[in-house]
């Protein structure tokens, strides 16, 4: 962050395949996302600033997390109109942030590709109303969007089998990147209040890919795995398999007549596998 002459400019630096997307826009208050709480952001105009297409910190690669930008806040430099940044959650794919500036001001955004494939968003406040500049837009107070480009991620098949002492579960995504999981028994009525399945079995292991592609989002030629529910494998403990897709997560829903121990493993080459081994006792 610094301050030119006529305008304050703020620089996030964006790391990672893909093409970050952004949206930015003013708020009355600012508002932590996604508590609700309202945040101390000094100045008197917010900027909300939202990096979309980004991992969360968990599903880094552990050399990667360090580099995650993670100051509460930046203090402003002397004689400019911003006040201070403020960092805010990193949830649901995107990296949120004030910026608070001592009044409503014109701001421009521009998204920067540089050569080792990183991105550069940034944003110039400026300190009186400019003219406008026909190469880089009309600076003004309005809302501004860029939607981006992120790999495209997407769980294209599910496979169960039984196997002598265990059961397996089999969760195939296509994409370059890694996406991340996680793992956990929950109950009976997550399973049908919150992904709206009818008998998801007597106990639920749920398995959770995240950093994928919405359906709605996917080009027509590909298709998410929704083949569910199918039923557990004969002499296995499994008794169904379903899933349900929510934002950028897929989850798969594993149905057992009780919580039994199993073990996880993702292989990470194309196409990516995570796959579950559940022990029959």
């Amino acid at each position: 962050m610094a301050a030119h002459d006529g305008f304050d400019r703020v620089v996030l630096n964006v790391e990672g395949e893909g093409v970050p997307g952004w949206f930015i826009r003013y708020e009355e208050e600012p508002i932590a996302d996604p508590a609700g709480e309202p945040m101390s952001v000094a100045g008197e105009a917010f900027l909300r600033v939202a990096i979309r297409n980004v991992a969360l910190p968990p599903d880094l690669p552990e050399r990667l997390r360090e580099q995650v930008w993670d100051e509460e806040r930046v203090a402003a430099p002397e004689d400019g109109v911003v006040q201070e940044v403020v960092g805010d959650a990193i949830s649901a794919g995107q990296h949120g942030f004030y910026v608070g500036i001592d009044a409503l001001r014109p701001y421009l955004v521009e998204r920067i590709e540089q050569e080792d494939g990183a991105h550069r968003v940034v944003i110039d406040v400026f300190h009186e109303e400019p003219d406008p500049d026909p190469l880089t837009g009309d600076p003004s107070t309005a809302p501004r969007e860029e939607a981006g480009d992120p790999d495209t991620q997407f769980v294209h098949d599910v496979r169960v089998g039984t196997h002598d002492g265990f059961d397996r579960v089999v969760v195939e995504h296509s994409g370059d990147a890694s996406v991340g999981w996680s793992t956990a028994y929950v109950d009976d009525a997550r399973a049908r209040d919150v992904l709206g399945l009818e008998e998801p079995g007597e106990v639920v292991l749920e398995i959770t890919i995240r950093n994928i592609t919405p359906p709605d989002e996917l080009p027509d030629e590909l298709q998410t795995w929704d083949a569910g529910p199918i039923e557990g494998p004969s002499g296995g403990v499994i008794e169904q398999v379903d899933a349900a897709v929510a934002d950028d997560h897929h989850v798969i829903v594993v149905g057992l007549p009780e919580e039994l121990r199993y073990l996880v493993e993702y292989v990470d080459a194309p196409p990516g596998r995570l796959i579950v081994d559940i022990f029959h006792r």
